[in-house]
């Protein structure tokens, strides 16, 4: 007996409806729906085929276009150049003009409305025209200039130029020196890097106390720095102990430390050996 082929129950990729199905690859009820079921150009993916369009979607639609822009293009460069170059010498001729700066005599060439032939001759140009509009709004200036000193006068009033120091010193007492401010708005209110510092102590000591579970918590969450880093060991030969073990200090004590291992041993190193191996 011939052999029964198997079949599939599908629903048409056009119209939805069911259909039997002898094959895989068959997706439509009908011939007809199965002219309009086509190939991407781009992705290679079946699908309905609308307005007359070669590309799935708008992406590979627009990939497909470029494409053919480009092919396009270098098929026919020159001519498409030539043909740039027309429109724009029709559009817009090349004029030959003096230069607007009235201490230079040059002739300046441009098509786009360019004045001087140079940047100095530019800058020249730009600060008569700046001069003059100054003049033609002088009225404007003068009263903005006004306005803007009267904001920086109550601003010093309101910010005194004079402030004096509330770092902490470590009898107990605050510094109370006084210092200029370099500008109003500023928040400085320590005299010193050093009693910066001091300062910056105080507020963490401030914060630390006022949540202390809080503290001690994110504390124990911060990543540590004691890490055991394995390195060769240049002074030793084959199977005397081949590498040593370090321990990275935190970035704050590094500078410290490479002053002092560089002012006995001549070396800078940032790493404290902890045992060497063998």
């Amino acid at each position: 007996m011939p052999r029964k082929k198997p079949t599939f129950t599908r629903e048409c990729m056009v119209c939805g409806r069911e259909f039997t199905a002898t094959s895989k690859d068959k997706l439509a009820c009908s011939l007809d729906h199965a002219a309009r079921i086509i190939p991407c150009i781009v992705c290679k993916r079946r699908f309905v085929r609308k307005n007359f369009s070669n590309a799935c979607t708008k992406k590979c639609r627009r990939e497909w276009y470029l494409s053919k822009r480009k092919r396009e293009y270098a098929e026919n460069r020159e001519e498409i150049l030539a043909q740039q170059k027309r429109i724009r010498d029709a559009s817009s001729p090349i004029r030959d003009r003096k230069c607007a700066n009235p201490q230079c005599h040059n002739m300046v060439s441009s098509r786009y409305n360019r004045k001087t032939c140079t940047k100095e001759c530019a800058k020249v140009v730009k600060k008569a025209h700046d001069r003059q509009y100054y003049q033609a709004n002088k009225a404007t200036w003068v009263k903005r200039d006004r306005e803007v000193r009267e904001r920086a006068r109550e601003q010093r009033a309101q910010f005194p130029l004079m402030r004096r120091c509330v770092a902490l010193k470590d009898d107990g007492d605050r510094c109370g020196k006084e210092f200029d401010v370099t500008h109003p708005n500023t928040r400085a209110v320590t005299c010193s890097e050093k009693c910066r510092r001091a300062r910056l102590r105080e507020i963490e000591r401030i914060r630390y106390h006022a949540d202390i579970a809080a503290s001690r918590e994110k504390a124990r969450l911060k990543p540590s720095y004691g890490l055991r880093v394995r390195r060769p060991d240049r002074h030793r030969g084959r199977g005397q102990g081949m590498f040593r073990e370090y321990i990275s200090e935190p970035p704050a004590l590094s500078h410290t430390l490479s002053r002092r291992h560089r002012s006995k041993s001549g070396e800078g190193q940032t790493q404290t050996v902890i045992r060497p191996e063998g």
